[in-house]
């Protein structure tokens, strides 16, 4: 992902610095719900390819792939994988 104009328009001050031009390396990690996935997608043409393949890959799953555009999170420092992981409950 290219870092745009409008992207570093809406970032925070204090946030992590972000130059325009500069490149993120978007990756499509997904994650996988009980009867869904979710798919990164990041405002380019490659997203709807990556989405038909998973689509592909999961039919037999009776999983449905949503495309979610996470520029904001992947701006950010993390992506899908990264908000989505366990936390734990407290003592055991």
């Amino acid at each position: 992902m290219i870092i745009t104009e409008e992207d570093v328009a809406h970032l925070d001050v204090g946030a992590i610095d972000r130059y325009v031009g500069a490149q993120m390396a978007g990756s499509y990690n997904f994650y996988i719900g009980n009867s869904f996935v979710l798919l990164p997608q990041f405002g380019c043409i490659e997203d709807e390819v990556a989405k038909e393949i998973l689509q592909q890959h999961m039919k037999h799953t009776g999983h449905t792939v949503f495309g979610v555009n996470t520029r904001a999170i992947l701006l950010g420092g993390g992506n899908i994988h990264c908000i989505t992981q366990q936390e734990p409950s407290g003592c055991l």
